[in-house]
């Protein structure tokens, strides 16, 4: 019934096994608890000696100063603060312990060093019921409602520039607690439809926001104007899309002279591909972010229901990253046979991403001198969004789909798009 006291009094002075598994903080054992507990061993001497000040100014101003002992001063100003601080004590963690309880949080010590800093910068004469009605305010107010234990009204923000399913995890508790996400991480984006759905409703039920522009071609406005196009009523019909730098890099630098290998490994030396190639050469980050599309777009759809062709063998793709480095010759030379083949038709290829009426698929696509994706250069990104509106002329973003400047960029945008509510 009482989990929150309990566990309070519990981890009073001993680390618990688990911390902070919930709530804004993500941090290891040394938590705000031990911070607090040093805080208050420093503030003791402060404490110490404004109890025996409060002495001193009192015998001296009665002119008894000389024939009283330390024990004697000291025990006046002890007794005259003490009130102060149990006063102080009381009513604040009355109100924090009462709060965690009703929330089911952790208590959050930082209390313990309020309740003695109220005591000792308020003037000695002070009532105590005018103690108690500054720090009910104090509480109530400074932490519950617009901070500390509270629901940070005020737009917090959580970014994640991560790769790590962990804190995606976390993003359903940051929610909950009315703090805001800005992902560049497209985990929790492409997990389960379920997960997907759950977060956008729990944003949206709490009044904070869910963005993620940089899940998809970086700093480019694709989502964005995806949800622009949906909320004017407009119909996503068809996308189709080039979403991986990496393959259209490897792409652009095939020739008679550049193998596949060579385009491979020069990738990876560009900085371009994951360090283990493989990633983007299996099509499953372009499967993610086709997925994330599709459901900013309207479609219920899961990584499973796209349909993927690899261009790469299932048997490479086993082993360690350095041994699909030293296989990948193989494949040289039947693919400089249908490069130069295709180059004769004046073709090239490019990794496309298509969803075309709630049908998913990713894979390679010889494409004409005629068609949008024929001249992208180098490791950029480019996207064709048909619609009801958009049915003759599809709508055509283009740019840099890779990058930490432009990355950055796109999640710094997010973040004033909140702080612009």
């Amino acid at each position: 019934m009482f989990q929150s006291v309990f566990e309070g009094f519990e981890s009073f002075l001993f680390v618990p096994n688990t911390t902070s598994r919930s709530g804004v903080h993500i941090h290891d054992s040394i938590d705000s608890k031990r911070t607090m507990i040093v805080v208050i061993i420093a503030l003791l001497p402060a404490m110490l000696f404004g109890m025996y000040n409060v002495g001193y100014q009192h015998y001296l101003s009665i002119g008894e100063l000389a024939s009283t002992s330390f024990w004697s001063i000291f025990f006046f100003g002890f007794l005259a603060v003490l009130p102060k601080i149990v006063v102080a004590y009381v009513v604040g963690l009355g109100i924090e312990f009462t709060a965690a309880q009703i929330r089911h949080h952790e208590i959050q010590e930082g209390f313990l060093v309020s309740g003695m800093l109220i005591p000792m910068i308020v003037p000695v004469d002070t009532p105590l019921w005018m103690i108690a009605v500054a720090t009910a305010f104090a509480v109530i107010f400074a932490k519950e409602v617009f901070g500390g234990t509270g629901m940070n009204i005020f737009n917090s923000v959580f970014v994640d520039c991560t790769a790590s399913k962990d804190v995606a995890d976390l993003y359903q508790t940051f929610f909950e607690h009315n703090i805001s996400v800005v992902a560049a991480n497209k985990i929790a984006a492409s997990s389960s439809y379920a997960n997907y759905k759950r977060l956008k409703q729990t944003a949206r039920a709490k009044g904070v926001k869910y963005l993620f522009e940089t899940n998809v071609g970086a700093g480019l406005p694709i989502i964005n104007t995806i949800n622009n196009l949906t909320g004017s009523g407009d119909k996503i019909l068809c996308i189709e899309a080039v979403l991986s730098g990496t393959l259209n890099y490897v792409f652009n630098v095939l020739s008679d002279k550049v193998t596949l290998s060579r385009a491979v490994q020069m990738a990876r030396d560009a900085g371009y591909s994951e360090p283990d190639p493989r990633i983007d050469l299996c099509g499953k980050d372009v499967i993610r972010k086709l997925v994330i599309l599709a459901r900013e777009a309207g479609y219920e759809i899961e990584t499973s229901d796209v349909e993927a062709v690899p261009f790469i063998p299932e048997e490479l793709m086993k082993g360690t990253a350095d041994d699909f480095m030293r296989q990948l010759p193989e494949l040289d030379a039947e693919f400089e046979k249908r490069r130069s083949e295709l180059a004769a038709q004046g073709k090239r290829w490019r990794y496309v991403a298509k969803l075309d009426n709630g049908h998913a698929s990713v894979g390679l696509q010889a494409v004409d001198a005629r068609h949008p994706f024929y001249n992208l250069e180098g490791s950029n990104n480019i996207i064709l969004l048909t619609t009801e509106r958009y049915r003759e002329y599809p709508m055509h973003i283009e740019g840099y789909g890779a990058g930490a400047d432009v990355t950055a960029a796109g999640v710094f945008a997010d973040i004033m798009s909140i702080a612009n509510i």
